[in-house]
C-alpha cells in the first residue's frame, strides 16, 4: 500500500493524496478522509483541490466565470466561497476518497507490526477518529 503513495509523492505518476481535517464537504467526504486528486483534471460540478496563502483546500467547482476564474463551495456550506481563484491553483479533481483513513492506517501499521487487532483495538480506535 506505501508503493502508489511514494510514487504519487515523487510525482512519477500524475496523482496527489490529501487528507481532509475539516467537515466542509461532509457528507460527500467526511473529515478525516483522504482524497485521490488528479493533477490538472477536472471540471464543473467536480470536487476538486487547489492551493490558497492558507494552504491546500478542497471543495466543489460550482461556478467558472467569462474570465476564466473559478468559484468554489463546500458541500457543508451555506454559501460560495468568499473569493474567486484562477485557474493556475487548481490542482485538479477528486478521483476517490478514503473514509476514516486515520483509523485504518493504524489498522494497517498494526497489522504490519505484527500487532493483533482485536474488536475492542478496533472499536477504541474509531471512536477516537471520530471525537477529531
Amino acid at each position: 500500500m506505501a508503493g502508489p503513495l511514494v510514487l504519487t509523492r515523487m510525482g512519477i505518476v500524475p496523482y496527489r493524496a490529501y487528507l481532509i481535517d475539516t467537515g466542509s464537504m461532509s457528507p460527500t467526504i467526511p473529515r478525516w478522509s483522504a482524497v485521490l486528486v488528479r493533477e490538472g483534471v477536472y471540471q464543473k460540478g467536480q470536487v476538486i483541490s487547489f492551493r490558497t496563502p492558507n494552504g491546500i483546500v478542497t471543495h466543489r467547482l460550482v461556478v467558472q466565470n467569462q474570465d476564466g476564474t473559478l468559484g468554489t463551495k463546500g458541500d457543508a456550506n451555506t454559501t460560495i466561497d468568499p473569493s474567486f481563484l484562477p485557474p493556475d491553483k487548481v490542482i485538479g479533481g477528486v478521483v476517490a476518497n478514503v473514509q476514516m483513513a486515520p483509523f485504518w492506517l493504524i489498522v494497517y501499521v498494526a497489522l504490519m507490526l505484527g500487532f493483533g487487532v482485536g474488536h475492542e483495538l478496533i472499536l477504541e480506535t474509531a471512536e477516537v477518529a471520530e471525537d477529531r
